[in-house]
């Protein structure tokens, strides 16, 4: 649950700071923002060492795969990371009403 928060927070960690460079960047072209969100949010990721897929119980071969998944879904923001637990959620529920049906 500790790992979940952290990427939650993650997120939305780098949403801020995504916007607060935006207004830094000479309008281009759409794409730089996005590039931006990836890197920083992949950084974050491996330097903090926090991998959704052992949160969620898988372990991986490799831990920096992981950290690379996470840090794709973080850069996202929080509306993308939000989106995902939902669907996450809502198909464990459907698992449940299927399981005692």
């Amino acid at each position: 649950m500790n790992q979940i928060i952290l990427i939650i927070m993650l997120a939305i960690l780098v949403e801020y700071i995504v916007n607060i460079i935006k207004p830094l960047i000479p309008e281009i072209d759409y794409p730089i923002p996005l590039i931006i969100s990836l890197v920083v949010g992949v950084g974050l990721a491996l330097i903090v060492q926090v991998d959704i897929l052992l949160a969620l119980g898988y372990e991986p071969i490799n831990s920096v795969v992981g950290c690379i998944v996470t840090g794709l879904i973080v850069s996202g923001g929080s509306a993308a990371v939000h989106e995902l637990i939902s669907k996450l959620r809502a198909s464990r529920n459907d698992i449940d009403i299927e399981k005692y049906s």
